[in-house]
């Protein structure tokens, strides 16, 4: 259900969660009139007032630092879809440092990489669907780099310098996965939840003696702003699904880089 949710579109998402706080908030409104009318209740004070104050001010220290931290995952997630691009492209620019055979076949490999990135592994995290942590191409590559005997003082100068690069690679891509596979923890999101539950509900109960709609409406733009809140909250924590996703623009801006150098360049014809 929760991956569902979450490969919904985003306006979707939001009206869900607004229109069950809001429900949420306009049913237990009404019931509470029925059950315990406002003639029966004592007046209410300025200090129930501050009350409520604290407690809105208490849930929203606990949003703002969820907040945060999916922010600063989102961003840290976007960051290292473009050093991984950045990784590709240093690889492939060093490529020729290894000779002409050798360095058609590591660009090749970094070319396929890219390609199976974009086409298979982007599909697959915004379905929440985890791709295999040992990338067919970056093995190939490794294995190939291993195996290329020095004789020149290039190749002796690029092959540690391609290896070492290879490798930040694949950790930059394992590290795309794990951000792919982590969340909120349930318990934080749980907190949430019920902390905006708690806060309808202190409101509910401070609601004006004087003005049953005021209170409505009051209450209703509430619930909707804490329906957004969480909206937001869920899609930031999971960068690589839904409309708010990281896109693999960097990743296609370096794979359209590697195919413009690739193409043939038609020799000019020497002025007679």
């Amino acid at each position: 259900m929760l991956n569902y949710f979450l490969n919904a579109n985003t306006g979707f998402q939001s009206i869900i969660l607004s229109l069950l706080c809001l429900s949420f908030s306009l049913v237990t409104l009404y019931l509470l009139r029925k059950i315990w009318p406002i003639e029966d209740r004592h007046k209410i004070l300025d200090v129930h007032g501050h009350m409520f104050g604290v407690i809105g001010i208490v849930y929203a220290v606990l949003v703002g630092a969820v907040a945060i931290g999916s922010w600063e995952k989102f961003d840290h997630a976007d960051i290292v879809v473009i050093k991984e691009a950045s990784s590709a492209i240093n690889i492939y620019n060093s490529a020729p440092g290894l000779g002409n055979n050798e360095a058609k076949e590591v660009q090749a490999f970094i070319k396929h990489y890219l390609e199976d990135a974009i086409q298979n592994e982007w599909p697959k995290m915004k379905k929440n669907i985890p791709p295999e942590m040992n990338e067919a191409n970056i093995t190939a590559l490794t294995k190939r780099l291993t195996q290329i005997e020095p004789k020149t003082k290039s190749q002796e100068l690029f092959i540690p310098i391609v290896i070492q690069e290879v490798n930040y690679l694949r950790m930059i891509r394992e590290e795309r996965l794990f951000l792919a596979e982590s969340g909120l923890n349930g318990a934080i999101l749980q907190l949430v939840f019920l902390g905006g539950c708690l806060t309808l509900l202190a409101c509910i109960f401070l609601e004006s003696e004087s003005s049953k709609f005021n209170s409505a409406i009051f209450l209703s733009l509430l619930s909707i702003l804490i329906g957004l809140v969480l909206s937001a909250i869920i899609g930031l924590d999971h960068p690589f699904q839904g409309d708010i996703s990281i896109s693999s623009r960097p990743l296609e801006s370096a794979l359209n880089y590697i195919n413009s150098e690739g193409e043939l360049v038609m020799p000019t014809k020497n002025p007679k």
